[in-house]
């Protein structure tokens, strides 16, 4: 399943689903259809059990602040499981530089 494009705001991707069996793996993708460089399905730590609040995780990523604000699509792939709900929250303060 992919998303319709919209602005990503957050750091934290969290999804209510129920893979307990199966698995799911998430990707970003950029406004070009691309998959964004550090989220792909092969980086993404799959979901394997039942929860409320999964928190996605991708290799070498501690969140997702990287593509926080950013116009993108997420692509699912289920593998006998259901997905309920996905989403963005802000969990960390991140320090943006000010310049004069």
């Amino acid at each position: 399943m992919t998303t319709k494009k919209f602005v990503f705001i957050g750091d934290t991707l969290e999804v209510n689903a129920n893979a307990k069996g199966g698995s799911i793996v998430v990707e970003a993708l950029g406004t070009d259809g691309k998959v964004i460089d550090g989220f792909s399905k092969k980086d993404c730590t799959p979901i394997t059990t039942d929860s409320v609040r999964h928190v996605l995780k991708w290799k070498d990523k501690k969140d997702c602040h990287l593509i926080q604000a950013m116009p993108i699509k997420l692509r699912f792939h289920l593998k006998k499981a259901k997905l309920y709900s996905f989403t963005p929250r802000i969990r960390n303060k991140h320090y943006v530089q000010s310049y004069d």
